[in-house]
């Protein structure tokens, strides 16, 4: 397991200072919105861009609708910024947490960028957003499980209960650290995807070494439950039914994508339960393999090499 390592001198380097784009968005006027918005591309240059053209999608500046477009959007959604407010006028808490997770993942990634976080609202569209040096989060959808926006949407109780201010930092650092290292074409077997998703969440394990499992991979306390009793029975389902190295995505997906379970084990299984297994592979693996760090555990590709030598048979 990650050993107990002290980051105290760490966090001056890696303090976190959120800034607050929505607030700023939210406070030009609407009736000279037009030119209000050259202020802000000056104080958020990269990031209004990227919120631009892969968040809200109304184009560049240079669109001779983006006012009226940019207006209907601020329009639409002040009554959830205004939520929003509510709920996260003060980010303190989360600037530092934040902070110890990056100082963790400045231990054992050194030569790493850690990105600039800003706050937005999106529409109810991406949790977290990850660009070159730029990672954000929109605050709307972390606003609680039984919040009436969620209710309006439709959206079910297996993702809602993840819309929680709990899970923030936790979304945030395996946004991050999936962005630093995408999966390969190699990552093409059932197999090979439970395990990528394993490192992720042996990376949470490092950066949150205090945090719950729960709140690392998003499953209830009885969910985890069920996984720690039904861990043999998942593995020897997957091998009696040679599915660890199906290419079949569709297959693929019922095990490690968002459902409310995972049918294949039983409907009393958490979704993305196969990606649970993929841990204790992770885990297993490193376990067995002490001199093998875990930036050479990110890097590392070959998942028949960290299958077979993880020892791993519950």
């Amino acid at each position: 397991m990650v050993s107990d390592v002290d980051i105290t001198d760490l966090r001056d380097e890696c303090k976190v200072k959120i800034k607050r784009f929505d607030k700023d968005l939210f406070a030009l006027p609407q009736d000279s919105i037009g030119n209000e918005i050259f202020d802000l591309r000056d104080k958020y240059p990269s990031f209004l861009s990227l919120f631009n053209h892969a968040i809200i999608n109304i184009g560049g500046l240079e669109n001779k609708n983006y006012s009226s477009y940019l207006l209907l959007f601020t329009n639409t959604y002040r009554d959830v910024f205004d939520h929003c407010q509510e709920v996260y006028d003060d980010l303190t808490w989360l600037e530092n947490n934040l902070t110890d997770a990056f100082s963790y993942y400045k231990h054992y990634f050194p030569e790493s960028v850690q990105p600039q976080v800003y706050t937005h609202i999106s529409g109810f569209n991406q949790s977290i957003v990850v660009a070159d040096s730029i990672l954000s989060i929109s605050l709307e959808k972390y606003l609680g499980a039984q919040n009436e926006y969620y209710t309006r949407l439709a959206l079910p109780q297996y993702m809602r209960r993840r819309m929680d201010k709990s899970m923030i930092q936790y979304d945030c650092m395996r946004a991050w650290v999936s962005s630093e290292f995408e999966t390969p074409d190699s990552v093409n077997t059932l197999a090979s995807h439970m395990i990528y998703n394993g490192k992720v969440l042996y990376f949470l394990d490092a950066v949150f070494p205090d945090g719950p499992d729960s709140l690392k991979i998003g499953f209830t306390t009885r969910e985890l439950g069920w996984c720690d009793d039904s861990e043999s029975s998942m593995w020897t389902y997957l091998v009696e039914n040679k599915l660890l190295f199906t290419t079949d995505y569709k297959t693929i997906i019922r095990f490690i994508d968002e459902a409310p379970f995972t049918a294949a084990f039983s409907n009393d299984s958490p979704g993305r339960a196969a990606n649970w297994v993929g841990w204790q592979i992770v885990k297993s693996y490193m376990d067995e393999n002490p001199d093998v760090s875990i930036h050479q555990l990110m890097q590392d590709w070959d998942y028949m090499k960290i299958l077979n030598s993880s020892g791993y048979n519950p």
